[in-house]
């Protein structure tokens, strides 16, 4: 079962780039502008849209009572990584 999405708003190409970088420390490696990628035992899907600069990120595998925990621990680590403006 999947959790809500979590977006993220003025994401812009540079701002993307940035967040790779930061993730590629935490050896968790971000391709392309929509993709998945496993960190902490999860299994996350994301989507960039660069033209509308919006950042999805839904945590495939959570279950209910865990997805509020994943959800803002997303939101911690990439308001935390000075990316966003």
């Amino acid at each position: 079962m999947a959790c809500p999405s979590v977006g993220f708003d003025n994401v812009d190409a540079n701002v993307w780039a940035c967040l790779k970088r930061e993730a590629a420390k935490q050896k968790v490696i971000i391709g392309p502008d929509k993709g998945s990628f496993s960190a902490a035992g999860f299994a996350f899907d994301y989507v960039f849209d660069p033209v509308g600069k919006t950042l999805s990120i839904t945590c495939t595998d959570g279950n209910e009572p865990m997805c509020g925990f994943i959800n803002g621990k997303i939101k911690s680590l990439i308001q935390n990584t000075g990316c966003l403006p």
